[in-house]
């Protein structure tokens, strides 16, 4: 969404989605509070995130006030602990969600105030489709330009067929390379293998390559290239 991760986020980044004017939509959404510990807050805060893992993924801004879905002003919310908060929300994405979410990510900012703006990152799940568990609630939930809705039977089975297409195009694509390796027709880089070696390979797979939906995204490997170790 900034060309940047979560852990990089700023406030500026936050007043130039106000500044901008950047509406909710398929993967932004904005909250004034942190969902309490009601059941129904609980199961609207879990709908939230499993709406956003099993479309595109996106991102929740917390302490944002927005009007008719645009973002009008940096409120923050009060916390007595913040990290306790933040273990909380997790302590409930845990236990109300299945199968559980990977890879989510939480960031708070504390304002001059001394209020908080929460970020919560929901990446696309390959384990999709999640459904809301917490207290026997079974839903499954999609998200589009207007927000949550209930999955169709359609969306459903086309979300269950593409997890499944991913876990075997996954297990082909590393036995298509390990039986490269074997026949040594496969170099990697200026390294070729010697069959008298024991090696250890990794495979970095983009994870839009393996979707049914081809979603793509620019890899950017200069974090990898220019450090001052190698991968062998």
């Amino acid at each position: 969404m900034f060309g940047k991760s979560v852990d990089e986020l700023d406030l500026l980044d936050i007043e130039a989605l106000i500044d901008n004017k950047v509406p909710e939509g398929k993967m932004l959404d904005y909250k004034l509070t942190l969902p309490g510990n009601t059941d129904s807050e609980k199961k609207e805060f879990l709908g939230d995130v499993v709406s956003f893992a099993n479309t595109l993924g996106g991102c929740i801004f917390y302490g944002v006030k927005e009007e008719r879905g645009i973002p009008v002003s940096i409120e923050g919310f009060s916390s007595e602990d913040i990290d306790k908060d933040l273990q909380r929300l997790e302590q409930i994405i845990r236990n109300g969600i299945e199968p559980r979410i990977i890879g989510y990510k939480m960031k708070y900012l504390e304002l001059d105030n001394g209020k908080y703006i929460l970020v919560l990152e929901i990446p696309k799940s390959i384990l999709s489709p999640h459904w809301v568990s917490y207290k026997h609630s079974y839903k499954f939930y999609g998200r589009d330009s207007s927000g949550k809705y209930f999955m169709t039977l359609e969306e459903l089975r086309l979300a269950f067929n593409e997890s499944l297409e991913i876990s075997e195009r996954f297990a082909e694509f590393r036995a298509e390379r390990i039986n490269r390796v074997r026949a040594g027709d496969l170099g990697i880089g200026n390294l070729y293998l010697d069959n008298n070696d024991v090696y250890f390979l990794l495979h970095l797979v983009p994870l839009g390559s393996l979707t049914v939906s081809g979603l793509k995204r620019r890899l950017n490997f200069e974090s990898i290239q220019n450090k001052g170790f190698k991968l062998k």
